[in-house]
């Protein structure tokens, strides 16, 4: 649940309960994007489309959700700049036109990033 909202630098910063996001979205005519950061994470995910869908904020809803459920932050000790390896990108499979609930989202840290 949305405990509190503030934009920032070009940003809006979400608390999602215990969690923080730096996020922006964008729509022009036929388009539409999200990108989202977590610090506490060291996860971001950006989503472009091809078409004035609404589907988009279930898709990233849908990703920080299952990134929250999943995933433990990483440890001060694994962002050490020379050990820390990022985080292995979510697998999004293709969807069907208006049917965001058909996607299938993996989510999984590379062996090295813990």
């Amino acid at each position: 649940m949305l405990t509190d909202a503030h934009y920032g630098l070009g940003w809006r910063i979400y608390q999602l309960g215990e969690h923080r996001l730096a996020y922006h979205s964008g729509w022009v005519s036929g388009y539409r994007a999200d990108i989202a950061w977590s610090e506490q994470y060291d996860l971001g995910f950006a989503i472009l489309l091809n078409e004035e869908a609404n589907s988009i904020n279930e898709l990233t809803t849908t990703f920080w959700e299952m990134a929250f459920a999943t995933l433990q932050p990483p440890s001060i000790a694994s962002t050490d700049i020379l050990k820390h390896q990022p985080p292995q990108a979510p697998h999004i499979a293709p969807c069907r036109r208006g049917s965001p609930g058909d996607c299938n989202v993996t989510l999984s840290r590379s062996a090295g990033s813990e």
